[in-house]
């Protein structure tokens, strides 16, 4: 894990389902001793949405009946195999789907008021691949909706300090390139899908330091001056200073720079090359 990725600050978590949701008690006939009803546990928003697909592993249990529940394995041909009640599709369909189907078969003249839950053990269908300058290639399996950054943070994250730009390759061939930094800060995620690839890259950078908001590498983009690097690292803190920023050049020099006086265009900006460090200090209070 990379100091610019930590300073990134983005752990999306994938949750898995934690809280009890109620299920109606079968009716009981006159005389029958009152029992207690297993309850199912309630799925958050993510897991909800995942659609299954072939490898899938799921646990189909029905509530009092332990012969009928256990572990299957998405065929082929996208089926489920039950006990009493033969094949049953499941690809593109979410649990709760296969879960009312079960019920309505398992009604039909088996049992009275089954009660069943599908969830998914293993996630093997919704695959992407995160490739290149990241600490952990290979493949990711989507649980649920996911962004490119989920699937990197996944992965470990960036490599070095100097990967702050990655390919997304679409299934159907088509590619995207982003910075790293700015999809943080984007106001509509990128989402990833099954067979898609993001490939992390090193590029040159320089870096920005100090009170910045985002301290770290940013892409040295043609023309970058020290003006626009604190800009891309966020822009300054509350109480930084622009009137004495350092630059350390690549090739070992030094020199202050006044921000201030190029925002107001009574200076120059100051052209940087890639490796530079931008130091913006604090100032007094």
């Amino acid at each position: 894990m990379t100091r610019v990725w930590a300073a990134l600050v983005i752990g999306s978590v994938l949750a898995m389902p934690s809280a009890w949701a109620g299920a109606a008690e079968p009716a009981k006939g006159e005389g029958e001793p009152e029992r207690s009803v297993e309850r199912a546990p309630a799925r958050d928003e993510a897991t909800s949405e995942y659609t299954l697909g072939r490898a899938d592993v799921v646990q189909v249990q029905v509530y009092g009946e332990p012969e009928l529940s256990k572990e299957v394995v998405i065929d082929d041909t996208c089926r489920i195999m039950v006990a009493l009640v033969g094949r049953v599709d499941a690809c593109e369909r979410t649990p709760a789907a296969v879960e009312q189907e079960l019920e309505a078969r398992l009604s039909d003249g088996i049992l009275e008021h089954p009660h069943v839950a599908v969830s998914v053990v293993a996630y093997r269908s919704q695959r992407v691949d995160v490739l290149g300058a990241v600490e952990n290639t290979g493949p990711i399996y989507l649980k649920g909706p996911t962004t490119v950054l989920d699937v990197v943070s996944e992965a470990g994250g960036p490599s070095g300090d100097n990967v702050v730009q990655l390919d997304l390759v679409r299934r159907n061939g088509s590619a995207e390139t982003y910075s790293i930094p700015e999809l943080v800060t984007r106001a509509e995620p990128v989402r990833v899908f099954a067979g898609d690839k993001v490939v992390l890259k090193p590029g040159e950078v320089v870096y920005v330091e100090g009170e910045v908001a985002r301290p770290g590498a940013v892409v040295a983009v043609d023309g970058i001056t020290v003006a626009r690097a604190i800009a891309l690292a966020g822009g300054p803190k509350e109480y930084a200073s622009l009137v004495r920023v350092l630059v350390r050049h690549a090739d070992g020099s030094r020199e202050r720079v006044n921000v201030k006086r190029i925002q107001r265009g009574r200076a120059a900006d100051v052209p940087l090359t890639p490796d530079d460090h931008v130091l913006v200090p604090q100032g007094g209070f």
